[in-house]
């Protein structure tokens, strides 16, 4: 059956009409709630959250290359965003091994921490480091488990971000799960994301593959900060949603 061009154009009308009155509606709704926003004399639940500054806190996070070169970033970012945590801070980088080493602590004390670990490690899974890495010496091992950290922080690119929000340090570390994935639960980033272990990474010689970095405390967060971000690239804005989260100071 033809139908004739005539019979359509009623119909095309219509669906414009409806459109138009829809787009119509839509503006208005918005400006009331503008209007209603900017009448309300307690303020928004950001700038009062503000007002605490003990509760608000930036945390930095890496997608490391391993969670680029996989495409999670966007899930990943996700995560936080879901979370109620604001993001405010952005970019993708690749970085030199200055940069990388300054990443890292540099204490003695850390590095000989990372090479007690790895020989726990060796240990418990029947293995002679001395044989593997020429050496047993806990710092002396501390210092190659940190070089194959560099060694993979500079082999792609890396996606940093600065969060922001209540307790954010908390909530990333919480988010992101344990730090070595084979530990961490279903639903947090690394448990989802990477079933790498120490065993495999320390039998390849290479660090393990954990998809992100988090910030673990405040001052490691705050040389984070600074390292990674000038301040002209953290950005200041509210995310209308945290009224509806945390209500609002009486």
């Amino acid at each position: 059956m033809v139908v004739s061009r005539s019979r359509f154009e009623p119909i095309s009308a219509d669906i414009h009409t409806c459109l138009a009155a829809a787009v119509s509606c839509a503006r208005a709704s918005h400006a009331l709630q503008s209007s209603q926003m900017t009448q309300d004399p307690s303020g928004s639940a950001e700038s009062q959250l503000n007002d605490i500054p003990e509760l608000q806190e930036r945390a930095v996070v890496l997608v490391k290359p391993d969670g680029v070169v996989r495409g999670l970033v966007g899930k990943i970012i996700a995560r936080f965003e879901d979370a109620g945590l604001k993001l405010v801070g952005l970019k993708l980088v690749k970085i030199s091994r200055d940069f990388a080493n300054r990443h890292q602590p540099e204490s003695e004390d850390w590095i000989k921490g990372l090479g007690q670990n790895t020989l726990n490690t060796y240990k418990e899974h029947g293995r002679d480091p001395a044989k593997e890495l020429g050496t047993d010496d806990a710092l002396e091992i501390g210092k190659k488990v940190a070089n194959w950290n560099i060694d993979f922080l500079t082999s792609g690119p890396i996606v940093a971000m600065a969060w922001e929000g209540h307790s954010a340090i908390k909530q990333v570390r919480k988010l992101v799960g344990h730090t070595l994935p084979i530990f961490a639960v279903p639903g947090t980033i690394r448990g989802d994301f990477s079933k790498d272990s120490p065993a495999l990474a320390n039998a390849m010689k290479r660090s393990v593959r954990n998809v992100v970095h988090a910030s673990g405390n405040k001052e490691e967060a705050e040389h984070e900060l600074a390292l990674w971000f000038g301040p002209e690239e953290l950005y200041a804005y509210e995310r209308t949603d945290w009224t509806g989260m945390f209500g609002r100071i009486k």
